[in-house]
This record gives structure tokens, sequence and C-alpha cells, in this order.
């Protein structure tokens, strides 16, 4: 099995239908979440040997956040953004790309019709590899096959810690389509990160043990919704953002497309709508273990 997290702690499964994840104990006490963010982009320039470095940049500020610990660590890497055909994606495009002139990062651009895509039904494969129902990720996997081609490993920016406020609880949740992103990577078997932040157990509860996030947890009368609205500020706490901006998906132009093609999809994939919630108190206790 390649590597896709340190040591592979973070594992998925689907049992009978249902899909479980499951994760590693920490063996020492985290540091801040800047301190463990740059110690995953240094254990992941090691764990690949000589292997190109591929952040995969959306131009939203997850993505933003691990090239800037890559930055932080010093660790040479590459920005990977998506181009899609007649600038659907412009704004996501430029926004990376500013960011890294910014910053002198190298860019390599991977160029992608999706209307072609889908016409091709290029799409089904992917979604087949992945089983994957969501086709708004299976542009971003395409990409991480074109990083393999190049003889790279793509680091992806997904898969951080989403709280949400469910029955007035904070909840960690996954979502079973982010786990395409590893089950293609598997099915095509090629070096890749599909979460940075999964890298570790250590990296995974820095971020619950934040000051700035537990202020909200610890909040007694918690707002309906997500940790979003305060994601940004956590980021900014730890690494300088490129400046705040209007959230975007990628594929507001792509709408129609991407409704058209659900029906057809989920019944391939029924199962890929499903998702798990964790509290809060239960999730770190896990990572934490016993030793803390």
């Amino acid at each position: 099995m390649r590597l896709r997290s340190k040591e592979n702690h973070f594992k998925y499964r689907d049992v009978r239908g249902q899909f479980a994840l499951s994760y590693g104990t920490c063996r020492r006490r985290p540091g801040s979440f800047r301190v463990e963010a740059i110690r995953a982009a240094k254990e992941i320039r090691k764990s690949f040997g000589k292997k190109d470095l591929y952040v995969a940049m959306s131009g939203g500020i997850d993505s933003e956040m691990v090239a800037s610990a890559f930055l932080a660590a010093k660790i040479p890497f590459t920005a990977v953004i998506l181009k899609m055909a007649d600038d659907k994606n412009a704004h996501d495009w430029q926004w990376a790309e500013k960011w890294c002139r910014r910053h002198a990062v190298p860019i390599q651009f991977f160029h992608i019709d999706v209307l072609q895509f889908v016409r091709s039904k290029s799409y089904l494969e992917v979604a087949r590899l992945a089983g994957s129902a969501n086709f708004v990720l299976h542009p971003t996997m395409k990409l991480m096959e074109f990083v393999a081609g190049l003889g790279g490993v793509v680091i992806l920016g997904s898969g951080d810690c989403k709280l949400e406020v469910r029955e007035g609880r904070w909840q960690i949740c996954d979502y079973r389509n982010y786990m395409g992103f590893y089950r293609f990577a598997d099915a095509l078997d090629f070096d890749a990160v599909p979460s940075f932040f999964r890298w570790s157990p250590a990296l995974m509860a820095s971020s619950l043990l934040d000051p700035l996030v537990q202020t909200h947890i610890f909040d007694p009368s918690p707002k309906d919704g997500d940790g979003t609205w305060f994601k940004y500020d956590f980021y900014n706490r730890h690494f300088p953002m490129g400046g705040a901006r209007t959230k975007f998906h990628g594929h507001e132009k792509l709408e129609a497309l991407k409704m058209r093609l659900r029906p057809k999809l989920r019944k391939m994939f029924p199962e890929d709508r499903q998702e798990i919630s964790v509290p809060y108190g239960q999730m770190l206790k896990d990572l934490l273990g016993d030793a803390f």
C-alpha cells in the first residue's frame, strides 16, 4: 500500500454498504497548528524521497494554507492549478496564480475542457475508479493523474476537520465523497497525499486545540452552521493569508451540467452521499489517546 498519510494512520473502508474511518493516536503532545503544519510539510518531503512535490492550488484558503506551510518549511514545491477551458473557473485560477507570483512559487497549469470531458464520457471512468458520484471532484482527480504522469507527488488541501453544529453540539463531519481522492489514487496506484490536513494525528489535533477554535467550541450558545465562517481567521493566525475573498467552489458556471449528471452518478454510487459525524470531544479524545 502506498503512503497516503504519516505511517498510513488514516484509514477508510466500506463495511456492508456503510463507510467507516479510523485515525491514529498522537505519540507526543501536539504543538501549535503552525508548528504541526510545518512539521507535516517536512515529513512529506522526507517520505517521498527525491520526487517533485506539487501542491494543488484551487484559489481557496485551504490550498493556500497548505502552500504557505511548505513555504514556511522552506520545502520547494510547484503549484499545480486546474484551468478550465473558456475561463469557467477564471476567478479561482487567477487568484491562485496571483498568490504564486507574489511568492515566487513555480506554476504548472493543468488544462481541462470540462464539456469535452463529459461529452467523451471520460468522467464515467473517473467516477468508476473513484466510486464517486460527485462530478465536481472529477476534474481534480484528473489533475492528480496528470501530476502522477509527471512523476510527481500531488498534495491536496482537502480533509480539514470540518466543524458543524448539529443538535446544539459541535461535531467533526466527514463525507464519503471526499474519500474518492483516496480511491482514485489507489486504483491507479500512484503516489499522492489526498489530504494534507489528515497527514498526522498531531496535525489534526492541533487544529482542534487551537485557542480560537476552542473559543467557538465552548461557546454555550453556538451559532447554527459550520466553522467556515471563522476558518479564515484561524488560518491567518498561523500563516499570513493572501486576503479574504468571496467564497467560490470553482464550478459556478457548471451548475446546469452538474445537475444534469447528478441523477445518473447517484444511481451508480448511491452510497456516496453518506457522512459521519463525531462529537468534538470524542474526536479529540481519540486523537490524543490516554497519554495526555
